[in-house]
This record gives structure tokens, C-alpha cells and sequence, in this order.
């Protein structure tokens, strides 16, 4: 009996283990499984794919005292009409040099990651944004999987919008991003 119990015990141990060990592969190895030419994100849950007008843009832009920054911007829209529900993904690295593998934000080497999402056409409301604020209420964080001609990763984040509309306070409108993917042609 007591074989048995140990035996049970050892085995329940080990599956706690390997069960453990197979979420965090995941974790540093992330796949993506989308078309090219496509974003798709669940937004609050809901698949949501932005398949028109999907860019994936290098430039580079001025910065702060004098130094520029290279942008890599991230963007689609989910139908083909002008108020379309609309995703950016943006990533700064500064000083100027290449955008590289790797998860965003890494401020330990100097990199800045923006997320941001439009669902809501109205002159009163911005689009919804991450980093906008230090809580990690409106957090976000991507990773480039693959950088030469296509661009590869996924993303996630919190995105909002501190009040409601001009005039009256509300509390903050938000979204939750989870299991994004981008897989796109890299323009330069």
C-alpha cells in the first residue's frame, strides 16, 4: 500500500512538472500561425482578424536631443471602410540601429513599445493606447519572431482611454488584447 501511494504520489509530481515545463516552451517559443498579409488579435475575447490595408513600415524619425530613433509600425484595418476597426503596433529603438528579434519592451536596451486599437469614431475619444499611463493597467508587449523581408510575432496588451468623452467624467474605457499575431511584407 504505502508503494502504491508513493508511487501515485511521485507520478502526480512528475506530471505537475512536465506540465509545467511545456507552458514555458511556449512562452520563449512562439509561433505564428496566420496567413501573410494579416493581424489577427481576441480582442475582449472575440477573434478579430485586420487583413486591409496591413503594413509593416521601417523608417526613421527624430528623437530626443538630437538623436533619431528607428520606428517600425505595425498596422491594419479590419474591413475596407474608412471608420474600420483599426490596430498599430509600434516599436522605437534608440539609438538609431536595427530593430531586432526579440521581446518589446526591453528598456535595458533602450527600446519603446506602443500598442494601440480603434473601435469607436467619435470627436470626443483618442484611440485606445498602451503605455499611455505607468499602471500596468494599459501595459503591452510584443515579440519579433522573424525580421528580414517578412515580419513575424505576436502581441498583447491593455489598451485604454482615460475618460469617456469631453465634459463628463467616466471611467476609463479599455480593452484586453490577447494571442496577437503578426505576419507581414517588411517595407523599408
Amino acid at each position: 500500500m504505502y508503494n502504491t501511494i508513493k508511487n501515485l504520489t511521485l507520478s502526480i509530481f512528475a506530471l505537475i512538472l512536465l506540465s509545467c515545463s511545456n507552458d514555458d516552451d511556449s512562452s520563449i517559443n512562439p509561433t505564428v500561425d496566420i496567413p501573410l498579409g494579416r493581424i489577427v488579435a481576441e480582442i475582449d475575447g472575440i477573434e478579430t482578424s485586420f487583413e486591409f490595408e496591413t503594413k509593416a513600415i521601417i523608417d526613421t524619425i527624430p528623437w530626443n536631443f538630437g538623436q533619431n530613433a528607428v520606428k517600425l509600425s505595425i498596422s491594419g484595418k479590419k474591413t475596407n471602410n474608412n471608420n474600420s476597426e483599426n490596430i498599430l503596433i509600434w516599436f522605437f529603438v534608440t539609438p538609431e540601429r536595427e530593430i531586432d528579434e526579440g521581446t518589446y519592451p526591453d528598456l535595458n536596451k533602450q527600446i519603446y513599445h506602443y500598442l494601440e486599437f480603434n473601435n469607436l469614431w467619435r470627436e470626443d475619444l483618442y484611440n485606445y493606447g498602451s503605455n499611455r499611463y505607468v499602471d500596468e493597467f494599459y501595459s503591452s508587449t510584443s515579440t519579433i519572431i522573424k525580421t528580414d523581408s517578412i515580419i513575424q510575432g505576436v502581441f498583447s496588451g491593455n489598451v485604454g482611454i482615460g475618460v469617456g468623452a469631453i465634459g463628463d467624467e467616466q471611467p476609463p474605457l479599455y480593452h484586453k488584447i490577447r494571442n496577437g499575431q503578426f505576419n507581414l511584407i517588411l517595407e523599408r
